[in-house]
């Protein structure tokens, strides 16, 4: 070591005194194996050591004792036992530990395969240091000596054997397939990523495939294969898992093995679709067509929609990880499109492609949704509008964790595969549907909704009698009685509710079913019996839909007289409505409220006692927009209109009873438009002028006594003429003048 010692001296002087020269301190200045500045101060009391970095900052600072009487310590170096056992040889890091130390101390490291090991570094300052890397499976062996600043040997370690480990290949895993790799039911191609090895001069030499179906001790099937694929000898069977898994080996015996990959074929030749949980949505479900799969196979199909309409179909599974595949064709035009999705991203998707072609996604370890859609555009209808799927394999099984339930029923009711269904309560009916929760994972019911496919049936009911509770079949006739299974469901429960009305066309289900109507099609526009008269009207009139002979009267007033039906009118405001001829439906006469001015309003009203059934007449305008008739029930407005040039179609169901109709035009305060005018047509009202057979009309009857049931022999006003005559006569029986 070069060094370089260098003596001060200070004169101090004061007047007329004389001060002896005094050695100051000493430094030494030296520079150690590293290249590092030191030095060393010694002065009268004590001494000190200082070790700098390259850049000059004071890294180490050693308070020593006096030079003249420094004896080398005694200390030990230890290391941790973890360096007994093998490491990995990427950059290990060997460290050891000498205690407190008081006089500076660096280190030398020996270090080879050789025993004893050849000097590695030297005069090393820190208690650790990360190797290069090292070679895999070998012995190699080290020792630290410790030497303090007299380049004294202060301590050193035995030899100690230091082993790596071989670190094994990276573990092989799943891989889309490339051109040529076949992917067929009959000779089908297992195929995963090349593994690597991370130890230099280490590499894989091949590999060993292991095959069976799920459920049996894997096979050997292959062994050293060079390359990354394998293709089965053996056809695989719809509706069978199957379960692989790839050994990788090194040049060292080191070796890797992947996870059990287990993957499902579904060739959709029979309903059981492979047992997943399915569920649809759209107003179509997806179906098997036989001749249209691969080969002229089965294939699972999406037809029968509309445009702008879509139908999907989504299963929920957990993956062990690998390809989900499946063949695509379709015909339809290219604004329609079958679209992938993988947890609700879309992956792939599909148009006009008439022939087959291999779709594959690599699906990671865990719960997945996978859901095919097919969405139709809003014009064009090309070839079959149809789109095939077949050959479909999912890489899970339909029972992950074999507790007897499939796994996309436990996910989608339960959201977790933490249900131990081997354990669960047989007994239990969460929804109370008459089926207990284990029985609807077999029929891949709702267990927390009485009624699964919303057809208004309870899933037990269903199950009980013949029909589909996850298919709304309310209209379908399972046993063949002609009675839809909804009637059926109606007449079984004898505590239906009597007003419940599941199609919402205003008459009850249980009169409808009484009646031999449809409780689940809006009928009530229909005329069962033919006898003029719509069912909605028979069940408010209380007449048998099916008898043409329970019919009760309807009036029809089509203005081409004065009689008006002989209904009692009254009219309020400064016109009268009026008939006016060439104006009504097909150039007939209409009733017409005219002749008003801004702000003015004309109405016309009757009294009548209806036997149930739709009041409905014809209605046109001629006015403005602010300028609007409006028509009233028992002083409740039903309906109103305005600027409507061609006739339109109103009708509006009464009820039984005693009914006030009135007709009113209003007119706003401004603007005249065309004839400033409304027309009326065709008017039929359910219930005769005179309901009580009495020979006075009705209206006339409730107008001035306000019920039915008044003795018209009577003389009210007294003034000599019966109360009967009165109403012949025209004259109100109120008043005698």
């Amino acid at each position: 070591m070069k060094k370089n010692q260098l003596s001060l001296f200070v004169l101090a002087s004061t007047i007329g005194v004389v001060t002896p020269y005094t050695t100051a301190a000493i430094k030494s200045y030296s520079y150690d194996e590293n290249g590092r500045l030191t030095n060393s101060t010694l002065d009268n009391t004590s001494s000190y050591d200082y070790v700098y970095d390259t850049m000059g900052n004071q890294l180490i600072k050693y308070v020593l004792s006096d030079q003249a009487s420094y004896q080398k310590p005694d200390l030990a170096i230890t290391y941790p036992e973890a360096l007994n056992k093998p490491v990995n040889p990427d950059s290990p890091i060997l460290s050891w530990n000498i205690g407190d130390v008081n006089t500076p101390v660096v280190y030398d490291l020996y270090l080879s395969q050789e025993n004893p090991p050849k000097i590695y570094r030297k005069g090393l300052t820190a208690t650790e240091l990360r190797l290069e890397y090292l070679n895999s499976s070998t012995d190699y062996y080290w020792k630290v000596v410790a030497r303090d600043q007299h380049n004294t040997v202060v301590a050193e370690t035995d030899v100690i054997k230091l082993t790596t480990k071989n670190t094994p290949p990276t573990v092989p895993v799943p891989a889309l397939h490339t051109e040529g790799q076949t992917v067929s039911l009959d000779d089908y191609t297992l195929a995963w990523q090349a593994s690597t090895d991370s130890d230099p001069g280490d590499y894989v030499v091949g590999y060993d495939v292991y095959f069976s179906e799920a459920g049996k001790p894997l096979s050997k099937v292959a062994e050293n294969i060079k390359g990354t694929s394998y293709v089965l000898t053996k056809s695989l069977s719809a509706d069978n898992a199957y379960q692989w898994k790839i050994v990788a080996k090194d040049n060292k015996q080191s070796n890797s093995e992947s996870n059990n990959y287990i993957f499902q074929v579904t060739d959709f030749e029979n309903d059981k679709l492979s047992g997943y949980f399915w569920r649809y949505e759209g107003p179509a479900r997806w179906q098997r067509v036989e001749g249209k799969g691969v080969d002229n196979s089965t294939a699972w199909a999406a037809t029968g929609i509309s445009h702008n309409q879509a139908m999907e179909v989504s299963t929920v599974v957990h993956s062990v990880g690998g390809l989900v595949s499946f063949e695509v064709a379709t015909s339809s035009e290219g604004a329609d499109r079958l679209r992938f999705y993988i947890d609700g991203q879309e992956v792939g998707n599909w148009s006009d492609i008439k022939d087959y072609q291999h779709a594959e996604f690599l699906l990671s370890a865990g719960r997945h949704t996978l859901t095919w859609r097919y969405q139709k555009d809003s014009s064009v209808d090309t070839g079959e509008d149809t789109v095939w799927v077949d050959n479909l394999f999912i890489p899970g099984q339909v029972d992950h964790d074999q507790d007897g339930v499939v796994d996309g029923w436990e996910y989608t009711y339960f959201d977790s595969l933490d249900t131990d269904f081997k354990q669960y309560d047989a007994e239990l009916d969460t929804d109370q549907d008459g089926l207990a929760d284990i029985v609807e994972a077999t029929t891949f019911t709702n267990p927390k909704q009485a009624d699964t496919d919303g057809d208004g049936m309870t899933d037990g009911w269903e199950v009980s009698h013949g029909s589909d509770p996850r298919v709304a079949d309310a209209n379908d006739d399972a046993d063949g009685d002609n009675l839809n299974n909804f009637s059926e469901f109606v007449l079984s429960d004898e505590n239906y509710p009597e007003e419940a009305d599941a199609d919402k066309d205003g008459m009850p289900d249980k009169w409808e079913v009484a009646h031999r109507l449809n409780p689940v099609v809006k009928d009530n526009k229909a005329d069962a019996d033919n006898d003029g008269v719509l069912n909605e009207e028979e069940y408010v009139a209380g007449t048998d839909p099916q008898d043409s002979s329970s019919l009760k009267a309807k009036v029809l007033v089509d203005f081409e007289n004065e009689k008006l039906g002989g209904y009692f009118w009254r009219y309020e405001g400064p016109a009268r409505w009026q008939r006016v001829e060439g104006k009504g439906v097909d150039n007939s006469t209409a009733w017409a409220a005219t002749g008003i001015s801004h702000n003015q309003a004309m109405e016309v009203s009757t009294v009548v006692h209806s036997v149930g059934g739709l009041v409905s007449f014809e209605v046109a305008t001629s006015s403005e927009g602010a300028d609007r008739l409006r028509f009233y029930i028992d002083g409740q407005e039903v309906g109103n209109w305005s600027d409507i040039k061609d006739y339109q179609h109103a009708e509006f169901l009464l009820s039984a009873g005693r009914h006030t109709l009135t007709w009113r035009y209003q007119k706003d305060s401004s603007v005249d438009t065309g004839e400033d005018t409304v027309w009326v047509d065709n008017l039929f009202i359910p219930g005769q002028v005179d309901h009580d057979q009495d020979g006075v009309v009705d209206g006339w009857e409730y107008h001035y006594f306000n019920t039915l049931d008044h003795d018209l022999n009577q003389d009210s006003d007294e003034d000599g003429v019966s109360d009967f005559d009165e109403f012949k006569a025209g004259t109100n029986p109120k008043e005698p003048n």
